[in-house]
């Protein structure tokens, strides 16, 4: 079974973030691939989950025993290995460091054949993309496709899906 990990808010946000969140949750479960997730509750993951559940989706959710960055880390480690590919939703900054550490490893080859997607609600990551590129054209980080962009849930699960498909893995 495919496998969907989700990183995202730790609050519900606004209600576009919440309806995209509710369409990826159904879009997974509508596939019948699975939902990955660790959140505290109320948060888009746990929304998304939800709405994946009610469509008759599996969901796994992990969660952290201690709140201490060993105990995190090895959480997202395990999330990571259960994954086939790897969707990030609006949040704040948790949800940034996740993204950036998820790009780094994308970079060294760590996550190479899994897939990175960002669920652009409302041009949510325009602001990182743009950043990105900078980074770029200043002469810091090579161009390298590490993500797929969409704002369209259905359509992001189509992107990801097929760069795995094409992995010969």
């Amino acid at each position: 079974m495919y496998r969907i990990c989700l990183f995202a808010g730790s609050s519900p946000g606004p209600d576009c973030s919440q309806h995209a969140a509710l369409q990826l949750g159904q879009a997974i479960a509508h596939r019948r691939w699975s939902l990955i997730y660790t959140t505290t509750p109320g948060g888009l993951a746990e929304l998304a989950a939800s709405a994946a559940q009610a469509a008759g989706g599996e969901t796994i959710h992990l969660k952290a025993t201690e709140r201490d960055l060993q105990s995190e880390l090895f959480t997202v480690q395990f999330l990571l290995q259960l994954a086939d590919a790897i969707i990030v939703l609006p949040g704040g900054l948790e949800t940034f460091t996740s993204l950036f550490e998820l790009l780094r490893w994308k970079q060294r080859g760590w996550l190479a054949h899994k897939p990175l997607g960002l669920l652009n609600t409302h041009g949510y990551f325009k602001g990182i993309l743009y950043q990105l590129q900078r980074a770029h054209l200043f002469g810091f980080e090579e161009a390298h496709p590490l993500l797929y962009l969409s704002s369209d849930p259905a359509l992001l699960l189509d992107m990801c899906s097929q760069k795995t498909a094409g992995r010969g893995a």
